[in-house]
């Protein structure tokens, strides 16, 4: 893995970033989460909230966080030093501005590695939309109304995923 260097305006202004390029292995990955997260808010927002919910892999203030994963974008505020953009477990991804973009890592991660994050998000987000999917039209559990709720909530562009015990990793594996 390569040493990142930031263009000049990252360099400049932005800010911290990680100390090695960014595989393509990762970035890849990371844009199959992305398309899964946007998937899974969709589908738990109401008809007229979906068109003011933004990625958090875009340049807006959003952020979303689950027992698995976590992601947040670019931050403007010069003055609270953003460590990374994108965690799961020991892998920490930063971007300048959007997703795409000046995209570093913090450490040297192998595709094992890459993968294995991979299946652990998307197995986290199947979970979660098998849940929301399966109480469409029903009467929510307990457990599906606190996904959808956190989905849904209208708190700054911030979604929290509560601990939900059915969406525990345990219990979000991918069958063998």
């Amino acid at each position: 893995m390569s040493t990142y260097v930031p263009e000049l305006g990252q360099a400049l202004f932005g800010q911290p970033h990680g100390t090695h390029a960014c595989p393509a292995i990762l970035e890849a990955a990371l844009g199959m989460i992305r398309e899964q997260l946007e998937y899974l808010v969709h589908a738990a927002l109401p008809y007229e909230k979906r068109e003011r919910w933004h990625s958090p892999f875009s340049n807006y203030s959003n952020a979303f966080s689950c027992p698995v994963f976590q992601v947040e974008a670019y931050s403007w505020n010069e003055d609270v030093p953003q460590e990374w953009n994108f965690r799961c477990g020991d892998i920490r991804v930063s971007w300048y501005k959007g997703f795409g973009r000046g995209v570093s890592c913090h450490g040297a991660y192998t595709p094992d590695q890459v993968s294995a994050m991979l299946d652990r998000c998307l197995a986290y987000m199947d979970k979660a939309s098998e849940l929301i999917e399966e109480e469409y039209g029903k009467t929510l559990s307990k457990e599906a109304q606190s996904v959808r709720d956190a989905l849904a909530k209208d708190d700054g562009w911030w979604v929290t995923v509560p601990d939900v015990p059915s969406l525990r990793e345990d219990s979000a594996q991918p069958a063998a």
